[in-house]
């Protein structure tokens, strides 16, 4: 008889056992893996991936999606038709796009004594415009004469110098800049005076809320771009 026959079978090695940590991360990456196929295959993107190829947030994707109702789940991750976040989101990304233009070039002055309006005003603006800030009227001429400054805001009671005094004299450094005014009284002779002599475009009163601020702001330098194409083309025509 030979060996082995009729004898134990031999033992078999037992397979290795991955550790949990393993198995776990060789888990994620399959279904990473899988997700990445799907997508390539149905046009179906991640919230993250279109906010980087579109140079956006991605919280401004998922809420934009979320508000439209878009998504499909693929092993548990939430994704989306390109197309359809481009429908929904493709003035939003234009809009972005125009803030920071504005973030290069628009510089707002704001001019108030009261420190606490200042904080707030910048808070407003700070993330979409390059906001300077002066507690006086001769500190704000000061930071004109040494800035390319757009938009000024100034309040209309200030000690030692008025709102009005300020942005009359603010012309005669920038007569182009679009001149914001917030006043707590609405004193019709004091308003009459602010636009004959200051050039006001808009009144605002205080305490200014946040939409309202950032909607005239805005408009502003909407009438600045309208104002500089007008000249670009009366120069144009000049030559």
């Amino acid at each position: 008889m030979t060996d082995g026959e009729g004898g134990a079978p031999p033992e078999q090695q037992a397979p290795e056992q991955e550790a949990p940590e393993q198995a776990t991360e060789r888990q994620a990456q399959e279904r990473r893996e899988h997700v990445d196929t799907v997508a390539r295959a149905s046009d179906l993107i991640t919230a993250s991936q279109f906010a980087q190829r579109q140079d956006i947030r991605v919280r401004d994707v998922k809420q934009a999606a979320n508000k439209a109702r878009l998504g499909v789940k693929v092993e548990g991750v939430k994704m989306y038709y390109e197309d359809q976040l481009m429908e929904i989101l493709g003035q939003k990304i234009e809009q972005i796009r125009r803030l920071r233009s504005r973030q290069v070039y628009y510089r707002v002055l704001a001019v108030d004594d009261d420190v606490e309006n200042c904080d707030m005003i910048e808070r407003i603006l700070r993330k979409e415009f390059k906001v300077f800030r002066a507690q006086s009227g001769d500190d704000g001429l000061e930071i004109l004469r040494r800035e390319s400054i757009e938009v000024i805001i100034a309040d209309q009671r200030m000690p030692g110098m008025s709102g009005t005094e300020f942005l009359t004299r603010s012309l005669r450094i920038n007569p182009h800049t679009i001149r914001l005014m917030l006043s707590a009284y609405t004193d019709p002779e004091a308003l009459a005076e602010a636009i004959n002599e200051a050039k006001v475009h808009h009144f605002l009163s205080k305490p200014v809320d946040r939409d309202t601020l950032l909607k005239k702001v805005r408009a502003a330098f909407e009438v600045l771009a309208a104002n500089r194409h007008l000249m670009a083309i009366e120069l144009g025509q000049d030559d």
